[in-house]
């Protein structure tokens, strides 16, 4: 779950990290799904995790962007 970083813009499918993850977990036999869009913030966040649990995760991952690329705030 997360925002565009969690997504992948201006990133090709492959190249997004949830698909980097179940690529590297796949011989694990683990389905990684991508519930993230573009502009989300902690409120869709929230109700997104209230469609995920309906496919019973073991894991949720939510990738919460803070608008900090170098460590400090912006």
């Amino acid at each position: 779950i997360g925002d565009s970083q969690t997504y992948g813009s201006n990133a090709s499918l492959k190249k997004s990290w949830p698909y980097q993850l179940e690529d590297i977990i796949k011989l694990k036999d683990v389905e990684v799904y991508n519930m993230a869009v573009h502009g989300w913030g902690a409120t869709e966040y929230l109700e997104i995790f209230k469609k995920a649990i309906f496919f019973s995760p073991k894991v949720v991952i939510v990738a919460f962007y803070t608008g900090c690329l170098s460590g400090k705030p912006v």
